[in-house]
């Protein structure tokens, strides 16, 4: 779970300098690590789901975004 946490932040990190595509892949990462060791209702997968629609909707990935949720 540390680990999801710490691409989740990368990928939080990379949105901000506007570098989507990287942001995109570090959290898809994240998601991967979290669903393998985190049960499905946990809260921090739940903030990772919801970090992915952010930079989904930055990229203008709406439908896919909307998809997460």
């Amino acid at each position: 779970p540390v680990l999801s946490g710490t691409y989740r932040n990368l990928a939080i990190c990379h949105k901000s300098i506007g570098d989507f595509c990287e942001a995109v892949k570090l959290c898809r990462k994240a998601l991967t690590i979290g669903e393998n060791s985190l049960p499905a209702t946990h809260p921090r997968l739940a903030f990772t789901y919801n970090k992915l629609a952010e930079i989904l909707v930055a990229t203008g990935e709406t439908r896919e975004a909307s998809e997460l949720c």
